[in-house]
């Protein structure tokens, strides 16, 4: 019981509470926000991409997971929109609440990643910002795929810095992976992957360790896209990858 005490302790004086208040006024803002926004006639009037991700999650919600046709858009936001109002309910609060999610996770990881290559006073800088940002507590109310992406791609850019101190293939597959899963919901992430590629071939110094840099990267991928080229091959008859 004591040793758990001394490690709870440790683990109380490493958290940062700068940061933590960070996250509460951002979380703060966000509540603020969504209840006026509440109050407005735009809430329930929903536009082209916000009215057709909503009515495609409320599809898988009801059962149709597989679909008939080419994925109109990458899938993935819609999917775990989905299994919210499966769980939740349809309702338009637990479509928002879900982007606040994302956008605390998000302030997070920008946080994250500023410490790690920066240093403690740039991520306390870049996450006050990101909590007061106007633009982004928009679209983290909107029923768009957008903050769910920047989500993913910071989190494979963290896993990234985190393979150049280590250099351990566990860090290089976690990036693999969540750029895949970035690419199922924005897939023009695609563009970077050949200068990545390239870069992760320059740092990677001998031969074989280039092969394996760059094996594990395709891999990665694919683990995450090629399920749904292999859907739309199979229920569409169509050959698009995402």
């Amino acid at each position: 019981l004591y040793w758990g005490m001394n490690r709870s302790t440790a683990w109380y004086r490493r958290l940062d509470w700068w940061f933590v208040l960070i996250l509460f006024a951002a979380l703060a803002t966000r509540i603020l926000y969504l209840n006026h926004y509440r109050s407005l006639p735009d809430w329930s009037q929903l536009k082209v991409d916000h009215w057709y991700l909503h009515h495609w999650a409320q599809s898988l919600a009801g059962g149709n997971l597989v679909g008939d046709t080419t994925y109109f858009r990458a899938p993935l936001y819609a999917y775990l929109l989905g299994l919210l109002y499966a769980v939740f309910g349809d309702s338009l609060w637990i479509a928002r609440l879900f982007g606040l999610a994302v956008g605390l996770m998000t302030l997070t990881l920008i946080y994250l990643c500023a410490h790690r290559a920066f240093g403690r006073t740039s991520g306390i800088v870049a996450a006050s910002l990101y909590a007061i940002y106007p633009i982004t507590i928009y679209f983290e109310s909107e029923i768009l795929a957008d903050p769910l992406f920047a989500l993913l791609l910071l989190a494979a850019i963290h896993c990234l810095l985190a393979w150049q101190e280590r250099r351990t293939l566990g860090s290089l597959t976690l990036t693999a992976i969540l750029i895949g899963f970035a690419a199922i919901t924005r897939p023009t992430i695609l563009v970077l992957v050949p200068f990545l590629i390239v870069w992760l071939s320059f740092s990677a110094g001998s031969h074989r360790k280039r092969v394996e840099t760059i094996s594990v990267i395709l891999a990665g991928l694919a683990i995450v896209i090629a399920p749904i080229f292999v859907r739309n091959l199979v229920v569409a008859r169509d050959p698009v990858l995402i």
